[in-house]
């Protein structure tokens, strides 16, 4: 197939009108606004806050399991008091982190752009342990690579803000 010289030339959408102004997006990188990005940005700190809350919480549990069973006489129904409170503390303590790390989700699913249909099915599947973890894991690294291609520092506790933004 040969091109006619005498064929006008195709025309694109920007040749339309010479004199328009160039368009261009502004406060946005990649995909998303820097609104987005902060709530991002703060809802990965949010679930790294969370996940160690619970895993301190997790750890306090276990010991206090073990110190239970090492403490109690064979003729004993009940472990000490103070045990069972600060066994009773972690778990409040997990359950806490698990509503604050939902918060996170929320936050960093919304900066993700994730459908709503699919945040809930995931909610409902972070309810299983591992899983859960997994899903925080992915989410994680979603958010990190966003807010590194926008320019955010991102290190082990979440990402700083940009210089020079307030």
């Amino acid at each position: 197939m040969s091109v006619n010289p005498y064929d006008p030339p195709l025309i694109d959408e920007s040749m339309l009108n010479p004199y328009e102004a160039p368009k261009a997006e502004i406060g946005t990188y990649g995909r998303l606004i820097r609104h987005e990005l902060e709530g991002l940005a703060s809802g990965q700190r949010i679930i790294i806050y969370a996940i160690l809350i619970h895993f301190l919480c997790f750890v306090a549990y276990m010991v206090c399991i073990g110190v239970a069973s090492v403490t109690m006489e064979p003729g004993d129904d009940m472990p000490n008091v103070a045990v069972l409170a600060v066994g009773l503390f972690s778990l409040v303590g997990m359950l806490a982190a698990f509503v604050v790390g939902l918060v996170g989700f929320f936050k960093m699913a919304a900066g993700l752009d994730i459908h709503v249909i699919i945040r809930v099915l995931l909610v409902f599947l972070m309810i299983v342990p591992l899983l859960g973890l997994i899903i925080l894991l992915v989410m994680n690294s979603m958010a990190t690579r966003q807010l590194r291609e926008a320019g955010y520092h991102v290190g082990l506790m979440g990402a700083k803000k940009m210089p020079g933004t307030t």
